[in-house]
């Protein structure tokens, strides 16, 4: 394979060329949740899981099926045997139709899911995203229009944040109580961070 395909199979991506081809070979039943919004998202879990649906248009024609399948496996088996542990993600769902496929991968925690992404991504309490020397110094916005700052956000330590860096949906489990500016509050359980943001994104929860 030579370079530019490697740079063009890099992460999300990807793994996404690697499922459509997979799907060709073999139908996997459904097994996610609906994603009301049809476009690819962040839903927070219980117990710190993080689940990852990945909605995108490929088309069919770049990349034979020997090599998807090989960098499928590459790419789990990899990753999971470099945590010691095979289920640290698992590709729940695959399908396509029209050239669009739909993908959901389960990660074990938001450590793994930015890990595997090479991501920023962080959910949690404040107080533990300020040990974890994230930035504060953001403005946000409620809902209703209620404005708060850094003095306001670090006040509020017991509650949990989710801090990304991606355009994406996010679905918490919940209700939405601050926005940052570069992202669009949709309702009390979906947010979406813009595609022109540029730095982290932050949504603060209600608990």
């Amino acid at each position: 394979m030579n370079e530019k395909r490697k740079e063009l199979l890099t992460g999300r991506a990807r793994f996404l060329w690697i499922c459509l081809v997979m799907t060709a070979l073999l139908l996997m039943p459904g097994c996610g949740k609906k994603n009301e919004y049809n476009e690819t998202s962040i839903r927070i879990l219980k117990k710190g899981r993080i689940e990852n649906e990945i909605i995108e248009s490929f088309g069919m024609n770049y990349y034979d099926a020997g090599e998807l399948r090989k960098m499928l496996e590459e790419t789990v088996q990899e990753y999971n045997a470099g945590t010691g542990e095979k289920d640290r993600v698992v590709l729940k769902e695959v399908k396509v139709e029209k050239e669009t496929a739909d993908v959901v991968l389960e990660f074990q925690s938001f450590s793994d899911y930015a890990a595997f992404n090479k991501v920023d991504f962080f959910c949690g309490k404040i107080s533990e995203a300020i040990l974890a020397g994230f930035d504060m110094r953001v403005n946000l916005i409620s809902p209703d229009g209620e404005r708060a700052g850094e003095e306001e956000l670090k006040s509020m330590t017991d509650k949990s944040i989710v801090i990304l860096s991606e355009p994406v949906m996010v679905e918490p489990l919940q209700d939405i109580e601050y926005v940052s500016a570069n992202v669009e509050y949709l309702d009390k359980r979906h947010a979406r961070v813009s595609g022109d943001s540029e730095g982290l994104a932050y949504i603060v929860l209600k608990k």
